[in-house]
């Protein structure tokens, strides 16, 4: 599969963000979320383990994976990693990543996919400094975006404990 073209890049607080929305771009017609209900209630954060690219980088690399349907079922707003981020997803669109696809008994595990921009952050172990600081950066753009505080960032555990109970 070719490198993909962003349809536009622009920059989130210092991080180079390339935009290309899987809404848009789905060839495989691989099934998609639907909108959002209401605005953000924050941000979720999940770390993914690197791949062995060439010629891109591992965000670009992890779009075409979900693309093309290996990567199953996730949904992601953005995948960031050491040298930039690429938007999949737009803001206002729910994302699939902390599991049953937004189905469960419990309201608040809804929420984590409903109601939260996810950020993939593609680093090696916790050794990866560029990608934490990739990320780091996002976060504070999209928390600030939409005036929220740093109690409005999550994890992909937190959605897991509220889930389990």
């Amino acid at each position: 599969m070719p490198l993909l073209k962003p349809d536009r890049t622009y920059t989130a607080n210092t991080v180079t963000v390339k935009e290309y929305f899987l809404t848009q771009h789905n060839p495989n017609r691989i099934s998609m979320p639907s909108q959002m209900q209401g605005k953000p209630i924050g941000v979720t954060l999940h770390n993914t383990n690197t791949i062995q690219v060439s010629n891109t980088t591992m965000s670009e690399q992890y779009t075409r994976a979900t693309q093309n349907g290996n990567m199953g079922t996730v949904r992601v707003h953005f995948y960031v990693d050491g040298v930039e981020a690429w938007q999949n997803l737009p803001l206002e669109w729910q994302s699939w990543h902390c599991g049953q696809r937004g189905r469960s008994d419990n309201a608040k595990s809804v929420l984590g996919n409903g109601q939260t921009i996810s950020i993939e952050c593609i680093m090696k172990d916790d050794k990866d400094i560029h990608a934490e600081d990739n990320a780091a950066k996002l976060c504070a753009y999209l928390l600030n975006k939409d005036n929220l505080g740093i109690d409005c960032l999550f994890t992909h555990n937190y959605w897991c404990n509220v889930r389990n109970g």
